[in-house]
């Protein structure tokens, strides 16, 4: 008979616990990234009594159960619905995997509440200020360093956790590298410039490009680019037939004529030059049936001519003389390039490298195109070959005042069609700035948006993956943690699971479904209630026999 009292009085506390698990869902229904428990129930037995009978040989079992306990409590970890917040820093995660925080001692949690915000602190060795990404609870978020990933775009495996730290002052970067932005293009049919260069006269180059470059104080310097267009390399027959020159990797000029390769030459007789502060050399030791020459440009003239070590000008000649070219180039679309800093008014040449200079003393380089309009190459010395241009497409740079550190400016991805001009040029310095916004991307990029327009693409957010979840603890502020023996998967997000900034992840409690089961842990309660008053009912009768 007592046995009831003490089996329903399992039933009681297990109804209880599970009002406490109900009652702990409806609570944080509204937390955020919080995921449902639900109870685990075990059956109790005391007592297995077994009876043997002789007459069919058999065995047959009397069993008392000792009610219920509650063995455990369930986390429900299945997706809970999305919210959208504007807030950069609420992110949500789309899809499997936790969000890694730590806590001052270093100890990781883990959580899919993604409500995040900015703690500052002061580095008290440089004295410079950071915005720390921290939890609601103050833990501080963790993300890869991107400087430490070999490809940030594909990473998969990434190296160890670092707090997510970002600088509220951007120190200054020196430009060191000047390139080409996609689009960049020079129209082959502008017209020839025949007046010599002048970076203060727009009449005597093609085309110009300026660009800020910043110094190692985060001052802005004006650094610009010319170009000039050269007049394609031509001969003449004597039959007035007029033919592209070409060179090839053996410093031969040559031409084409019905299929067959004839190289040019000098002509018989000298040229009359009226003047030769106007004429450079494009190309020295070029190698003709009759000797060897330098081919230069008059300018004035706007005519080609070769040039003998006694300082003789020959006009270009066809030959009868056929050959086989290696790797010819034709020379039909040439540029000066000029690479000049203004400087108070004051124009500086930036070109260190080449020797080559037309009478204003600056120096330049020569940018040579392919047919199909590519871009070919830099001749920067008086010795090129159309091999010898292939990989060599950047100017080396020397600031003469030693203001600036830039080093190169790369002319890869020029191009050179029939279109308008549209030239774009980007360097990689900037001067000092303040942190504006802090944006996350999909992918896990933490990018720092400053006010001097530089965007830094800092960090990629860590997200931890379990096999099992059940080895997850649930500790207080949302968080979750393992013991030390588990070491979860550590990925870069953007690969499993996408990042969705300004949202946040709400509770998966369904309150409806909370409500129905605290009707059923009710009228459980309430039975094994009724189950305990009629065991004293039955009691009380058995106690007035005896009366």
């Amino acid at each position: 008979m007592f046995r009831s009292f003490y089996v329903a009085l399992t039933g009681l506390k297990a109804s209880k616990d599970w009002l406490d698990i109900i009652s702990n869902n409806i609570a944080n229904a509204n937390t955020i990234g919080f995921k449902k428990s639900r109870p685990i129930f075990q059956d109790i037995v005391l007592q297995n009594i077994m009876h043997y009978n002789a007459l069919s040989n058999s065995v047959t079992h009397t069993t008392f159960g000792g009610g219920v306990v509650t063995a455990a409590t369930q986390t429900i970890f299945t997706p809970g619905p999305f919210k959208e917040t504007g807030i950069n820093t609420d992110i949500a995660i789309d899809g499997d995997g936790f969000l890694v925080v730590q806590d001052a001692n270093g100890k990781n949690y883990y959580t899919r509440d993604g409500e995040l915000k900015f703690a500052t602190e002061v580095d008290p060795k440089t004295g410079r200020q950071y915005m720390y990404l921290v939890h609601q609870s103050g833990l501080k978020l963790m993300a890869y360093d991107i400087s430490q990933l070999d490809n940030p775009q594909t990473a998969t495996s990434c190296p160890r956790l670092s707090t997510v730290r970002i600088p509220v002052e951007l120190p200054p970067k020196a430009t060191t590298e000047i390139y080409t932005q996609e689009g960049a293009n020079l129209d082959p049919t502008t017209s020839i410039v025949s007046t010599t260069f002048n970076p203060t006269d727009s009449t005597s180059y093609n085309a110009s490009y300026t660009l800020k470059a910043y110094d190692s104080q985060g001052n802005a310097h004006d650094v610009s680019v010319f170009f000039v267009k050269l007049p394609a390399v031509q001969v003449t027959d004597s039959n007035g037939n007029s033919y592209y020159v070409y060179l090839d990797d053996n410093g031969n000029l040559y031409y084409q004529s019905g299929g067959t390769y004839y190289y040019v030459d000098a002509s018989t007789t000298t040229a009359t030059v009226n003047s030769t502060d106007e004429i450079f050399t494009i190309r020295s030791g070029i190698t003709t049936p009759s000797g060897t020459y330098d081919l230069v440009y008059d300018k004035t003239a706007g005519s080609y001519y070769l040039k003998d070590s006694s300082g003789n000008y020959y006009n270009l000649s066809t030959t009868t003389t056929s050959g086989t070219p290696s790797n010819g180039l034709r020379l039909d679309n040439l540029w000066q390039v000029y690479t000049l800093k203004n400087e108070n008014g004051q124009w500086y040449d930036l070109n260190g490298e080449s020797s080559l200079t037309d009478g204003s003393s600056f120096k330049f380089d020569i940018a040579v195109f392919n047919s199909d309009g590519t871009f070919g190459g830099l001749a920067s010395s008086s010795t090129w070959t159309p091999s010898g241009i292939t990989t060599n497409t950047d100017i080396d740079l020397q600031d003469p005042q030693g203001i600036l550190s830039v080093q190169k400016w790369s002319f890869q991805g020029l191009t050179s069609y029939p279109v308008n001009f549209s030239l774009d040029f980007a360097q990689d310095g900037y001067p000092a700035g303040m942190v504006q916004s802090v944006n996350i991307g999909s992918d896990g990029t933490i990018t720092a948006v400053y006010n001097n327009g530089k965007n830094l693409d800092l960090y990629r957010l860590a997200l931890a993956y379990f096999n099992d979840k059940g080895v997850l603890q649930p500790t207080e502020n949302n968080l979750f943690q393992v013991s030390q023996t588990v070491s979860p998967l550590l990925e870069c997000a953007g690969i499993r699971s996408q990042i969705r900034s300004g949202v946040l992840e709400l509770s998966n409690v369904d309150v409806a479904q909370e409500l129905i089961n605290m009707i059923n842990a009710e009228k459980a309660y309430q039975t094994n209630a009724k189950v305990i008053q009629t065991g004293q009912t039955i009691l009380d009768t058995t106690i007035q026999l005896k009366r």
